[in-house]
């Protein structure tokens, strides 16, 4: 592209017309840039305490990196977002699929909006399982209803493209998910690069 002397508009070499996806760049929902980050003291808020709505949308998706106290998307916000879009059995697919077993993401939520997992029969709430369950989901989660919010319809989760960081991402999962979960990660979303630690 070049630049069209004095007006500050990109151009396309042999069109005279802007460069739209540079002009996309700056909308907060265009999927063409998406960027999350997770950092080491991430942790999944309740609704009542939810501070991220007071947020941008795109600083949103980073700012446990930088900012310890800021927590992640309430998990039943994130099962009402992806709800809206048709997408949460698509992100029930992609959950079970990175999950190591027993624990399973089902359909169902519970009275107070939340998914339920099944453990071996037993239906609970993220804030019942494990610490590397519930870190693990948390992000997870929060991740792809941010995909889901900015994503066209016509595309899956898993088409996505973009830039996860995960820090510390095998935190306190046991030794052999932390051998595979980067193996599952990238396998799952062969367009997201994957910056973890």
């Amino acid at each position: 592209t070049i630049r069209r002397k004095g007006s500050g508009q990109s151009l396309d070499r042999g069109n005279d017309k802007p460069v739209a996806w540079i002009k996309n760049l700056f909308y907060d929902e265009h999927p063409g840039c998406f960027i999350a980050a997770y950092g080491a003291s991430r942790r999944t808020e309740l609704v009542e305490t939810y501070s991220g709505r007071n947020l941008g949308v795109r600083y949103r998706r980073v700012a446990s990196l930088f900012e310890p106290h800021i927590g992640l998307m309430p998990l039943s916000l994130a099962y009402e977002q992806c709800q809206k879009q048709n997408r949460w059995d698509e992100v029930v697919e992609i959950v079970n699929r990175l999950l190591q077993p027993p624990v399973r993401l089902t359909p169902q939520n519970n009275e107070r909006g939340e998914p339920l997992f099944d453990y071996d029969g037993i239906p609970l709430p993220a804030s019942e399982l494990s610490d590397g369950y519930r870190l693990f989901v948390g992000w997870l989660i929060d991740c792809l209803a941010h995909l889901s919010s900015i994503l066209p319809a016509r595309m899956k989760l898993t088409e996505a493209v973009g830039v996860v960081i995960v820090d510390e991402v095998d935190l306190f999962l046991a030794p052999s998910w932390q051998r595979t979960v980067l193996e599952s990660l990238s396998a799952a979303f062969p367009l997201i690069q994957w910056f973890c630690s």
